[in-house]
């Protein structure tokens, strides 16, 4: 269904709906285990770059980091993260700024290195939390902070 909807939205031309297509297909794929998410993720990428839209360029790439770090390819998936990291500046959204922490913040409990895990990735999450108003993400960082 999706490459139907990918051969419709090229025909008509619109680069949005097929950047959105495309999307949505590496999302599909990577939550089927399909391993050919890298090419649909790419395009997709290439047209948010194109349509210059920053909030969809941050969401592929860090949503492909996250893919590649929960297949075990940390460095590459990384590399991608630390790409979404310098984005939130351009996004300049709270909720994207806490959405990477959260997925660069887990690496350090995993080591054992809870302190820096505290201090530079759930202390900011919970002060992101309270600026943006959010009582629930406010209260599951308290909790993890006590």
């Amino acid at each position: 269904m999706c490459e139907e909807a990918l051969y419709l939205t090229r025909s008509i031309h619109d680069r949005r709906r097929e950047m959105e297509t495309l999307s949505k297909m590496t999302f599909l794929r990577a939550n089927t285990r399909d391993a050919n998410v890298y090419e649909p993720a790419m395009q997709a990428l290439e047209i948010a770059r194109e349509l210059e839209d920053y909030d969809m360029q941050f969401n592929i790439v860090l949503n492909y980091g996250y893919y590649l770090i929960g297949r075990d390819q940390i460095d590459e998936g990384m590399g991608f993260v630390n790409q979404a990291l310098e984005m939130t500046e351009k996004v300049n959204n709270p909720y994207s700024q806490m959405n990477v922490l959260s997925v660069m913040g887990p690496r350090f409990e995993r080591t054992g290195d809870y302190y820096r895990w505290m201090v530079e990735y759930e202390q900011k999450r919970l002060e992101l939390s309270r600026k943006i108003g959010s009582r629930m993400a406010e209260g599951i960082r308290s909790c993890i902070m006590a």
